[in-house]
């Protein structure tokens, strides 16, 4: 039978009134007692002066208050609204849930400033509150923290309700980040392995408070405590028994050596201060759970063992090596200490990395975490975690940790070393990478293929010739050679901006943003020591032609060989595969793109300007020109800093040739401070670099698309590259010019890169921009122009035809004519054996009727030789 709703109202409120009545919301009551949940026996504590016998003598000055988050209570707090600082906080300690500690957003009691609202809510940032402490009491101060006396670490879940203005007084920060938070993680730990009641349920009692001291305020309003001071007790139904402990200190700065404090009983603590924080008589007022601390001040590291062959195979850089650690951010590693002694819980071991010649918590380049957990101030970047693994075994002194670097962690070689009592011990050497399968990562490619294709890929192809013959050149980009570590590495150390400012530099490496721009200017000497030389003349004697190079690994170990001098020589489509090869390294998905009729705009008005004579051959030298192709890189990453949400996320347009300067140098930006530190903050909520930062200069493909030629930095140039116009002028013997025809079709044919998963060309010109008419193309006979192919790898074939009903239609076409490359078959005529000799047969028919002289054959293959072989 169906229930009334009338019925069911009724139903329940009768439920109603057979429960004890207790407020339901948060509010400024007249009684500890009634917020009683969360006191031992449901009696608040004796402090002096104050509250007695459970009454507060003051009620017009110590208000109690029922700290409710959501309209469930968390805790309770006695208020001093003339000092403006709790006099204590008390709260059942029922474990943790593993929730992670919460943004700083801090809440005000409203009550306090008679409003109706019951709820803690959050405070306005610049308003002097009468009776509380506001976040204006608070702002750019730097002696002061905001100190909690329940720390958010203690709460069970909705830590953030810990973020209360009036559970925290002004604590000298080195002691709240350092000597009190290591005593508070103690006392969670304790808790957790011994406080348990007789249902076998974690449960723990914990009051802490603060005593005021006589004339030192903050900011003239706040008073500044002299002493800090926390107990806890619980039952052990392990033990069968109760325990308890205290502890307080002084609120002053730690010194410079690692401090720690030491654990009282209820009777100093009362003895001292004058105050019983446990009134009933099962808490042991004279004993401590000192011996449930660690003893180990003698523990010490017997043998460290990286995992590396696991860890790299995880981390998918295995193909490295496995002699080291080589990681991506944002994924744990195993990393297993081995102890002289049996290891426990409460022990005290942090691990801190440092990368760089100046490492700073601050930058983002040093961080110590572990046991205890540092409390971290909020200017701090990139901090690393580990959890104990379920593969430790502590008894046996063997501490397996779970290792995890942040997704916003710099790039680079890293120190790694661990603290016990017994002081530091190096533990060697990892390098951190990006890492495309981090979703937290900027360099996140979502596709599987794709990662494999453009991060994974030691092999490639990069594409040349003419738009109507287009010609595949095999390219070894060979990322994962071992000594790719060193070399990668050392043209990051050995960019201009590094050596001026190493710091920041290194700081600035967690945004991959700046690291492709460094990589592209690098990659050419222009202004630094870069890998390669560039030559677009015939005369290379004193070095390689750019067409002899097959891969990326020869040039970069002869730049890393000779001292980081240039290797001579290269042109736009070697520039691009040795970029491609360390932006893969370093784990920025990367693929090289061709443009065939690349136009190379020098003033940035979109127009490329050609003169002819009457018979159709160019007359004018001009700095604006038509390349057959031109290749650059695209890289994958987030853009935020050009303020436009998500709709400049993903490929951008790098380009390590050296053609034209960007910003006053070649593909390369100098920064200045402002920038360097807005480039720094390299966390989720990252802060949109502002119009004068010129140091973030990759060019969204989207922003090329669409044409927004004013977004700064250098678009309006590549958009050019494909989008030019051509105007088309003919000058007669006399010099007069005359217009022909624009062409607005010629530039930007047949944007070219390797298809994903197999050697196939992938035609991307829909991405750089929108379909346009196609011209037909003119033929020409072969036997016209034959004779001048035989020297030269392609040629540019000129037609001009004039109306003969009407002079001034002039019409203009080229055309660029490439020799085929013959296909050449390889067959292995022997057994392929390590260290030795292996015979190959090598065919191919010359399509020409010339007689072929002085030819070489260039063999490279990752992993197989030392260097190139030229036979």
């Amino acid at each position: 039978m169906m229930t009334s709703l009338k019925t069911w109202y009724l139903l329940f409120l009768a439920a109603l009134l057979l429960l004890p009545i207790v407020p339901t919301v948060a509010e400024v009551v007249k009684v500890v007692s009634d917020c009683d949940q969360f006191l031992l026996d449901e009696t608040p504590p004796q402090v002096p002066c104050i509250l007695e016998g459970g009454n507060i003598l003051n009620q017009n000055r110590y208000k109690p208050i029922c700290q409710t988050f959501e309209n469930v209570r968390k805790f309770v707090t006695l208020y001093d609204i003339k000092n403006r600082i709790p006099v204590f906080s008390a709260y059942k300690y029922r474990g943790d849930s593993g929730e992670k500690r919460p943004k700083n957003t801090w809440k005000i009691e409203p009550q306090l400033e008679n409003e109706d609202d019951k709820n803690m809510m959050i405070g306005e940032k610049y308003k002097n509150y009468i009776n509380q402490a506001g976040n204006a009491d608070y702002h750019l101060n730097r002696r002061f923290d905001r100190g909690h006396l329940i720390p958010s670490s203690y709460m069970f879940t909705k830590k953030e309700s810990t973020f209360a203005l009036t559970n925290v007084v002004p604590q000298a920060k080195t002691f709240n980040q350092g000597s009190w938070n290591r005593m508070e993680t103690c006392i969670k730990c304790v808790m957790n392995n011994y406080c348990f009641n007789n249902n076998g349920v974690i449960e723990g009692f914990v009051v802490t408070g603060a005593q005021p001291s006589t004339n030192n305020t903050l900011k003239n309003r706040i008073n500044i405590p002299s002493i800090l001071w926390s107990a806890f007790c619980c039952y052990s139904y392990k033990m069968e028994m109760w325990i308890a402990s205290a502890h307080w200190s002084d609120n002053v700065p730690d010194g410079s050596e690692t401090k720690y404090l030491q654990a009282k009983t209820l009777a100093e603590l009362h003895q001292e201060l004058k105050i019983v924080v446990f009134t009933g008589k099962q808490c042991p007022r004279n004993e401590t759970v000192t011996e449930l601390y660690s003893k180990n001040k003698n523990l010490v590291i017997k043998n460290v063992d990286f995992h590396c062959k696991q860890n790299n195979a995880e981390h998918r850089t295995i193909e490295i090596t496995t002699k080291y650690l080589i990681v991506r951010r944002g994924q744990p590693f195993l990393l297993t200490l081995e102890m002289m002694k049996p290891f426990q819980d409460c022990d005290l071991l942090s691990l801190t990395v440092e990368t760089g010649s100046a490492p700073s918590e601050v930058l983002g380049t040093r961080c110590e975490f572990g046991n205890p957990s540092p409390m971290y101030s909020s200017n701090v970047k990139a901090i690393w975690k580990y959890s104990i693994d379920r593969r430790a075994n502590l008894q046996r002194g063997i501490v397996t940790l779970s290792v995890t670097p942040p997704a916003n962690a710099p790039v680079g070689k890293y120190l790694l070393s661990a603290s016990t009592l017994r002081g530091k011990t190096p533990l060697g050497t990892l390098v951190v990478l990006f890492n495309p399968w981090c979703p937290d990562d900027w360099v996140y490619l979502p596709d599987e293929r794709e990662r494999q294709e453009y991060v994974m890929n030691e092999d490639g192809l990069i594409y040349r010739g003419t738009s109507i013959y287009i010609q595949p050149m095999d390219w070894v980009f060979g990322q994962f050679e071992e000594d790719m570590v060193d070399i990668c590495l050392m043209l990051l150390d050995v960019n201009p901006r590094h050596l001026r400012d190493p710091a920041g530099d290194v700081s600035a490496r967690c945004n991959p943003i700046y690291v492709g721009r460094v990589v592209s200017a690098m990659i050419n000497c222009n202004d630094d020591r870069g890998v390669l030389m560039g030559r677009w003349h015939d005369d290379y004697n004193d070095g390689v032609r750019p067409t002899s190079w097959t891969g990326s690994i020869s040039i970069l170990r002869r730049w890393y060989q000779q001292n980081c001098q240039p290797v001579k020589y290269g042109q736009c489509w070697v520039f691009a595969g040795v970029m491609c090869t360390v932006m893969r390294f370093l784990g920025i998905p990367c693929r090289v793109v061709t443009n065939f009729k690349s136009a190379h705009d020098t003033n940035n008005n979109l127009t490329i300007e050609e003169y002819y004579d009457e018979h159709g051959l160019q007359t004018k030298e001009s700095t604006e020109s038509i390349w057959n192709f031109h290749v650059w890189v695209e890289g994958w990453m987030k853009r935020p800093d050009l303020n436009k949400g998500t709709s400049y996320d993903g490929w951008q347009v790098l380009d390590a040739t050296p053609q034209e300067k960007s910003e006053g140098q070649y593909n390369f930006v100098l920064i200045n401070a402002l920038c360097l530190s807005q480039m720094n903050n390299c966390r989720p909520d990252y802060t949109v670099l502002q119009t004068g930062c010129s140091a973030v200069v990759q060019l969204p493909v989207s922003a090329i698309l669409q044409g927004e030629v004013n977004l700064k930095y250098d678009v309006p140039f590549v958009f050019s590259e494909v989008n030019a116009d051509v105007v088309q002028w003919m000058v007669s013997a006399n010099g007069v010019k005359r217009k022909m025809h624009s062409d607005t079709m010629t530039v930007g044919q047949n944007i070219s890169t390797k298809a994903v998963g197999n050697n196939m060309r992938n035609d991307i010109t829909n991405t750089y921009k929108y379909r346009e008419d196609v011209i037909l193309p003119i033929e020409i006979p072969f036997l016209s122009y034959s004779k001048f192919m035989v020297g030269c790898d392609s040629m540019k074939v000129s037609v001009m035809a004039f109306d003969k009903q009407q002079q001034d239609e002039i019409y203009h076409t080229e055309i660029d004519i490439a020799l085929e490359d013959p296909p050449i078959s390889i067959k292995v005529l022997s057994e392929a054996r390590l260290y030795h000799s292996m015979t190959i047969e090598v065919k191919f028919t010359n399509p020409l009727n010339e007689t072929l002289r002085y030819c070489s054959l260039n063999i490279t293959g990752c992993g197989l030789f030392k260097s190139d072989y030229i036979v």
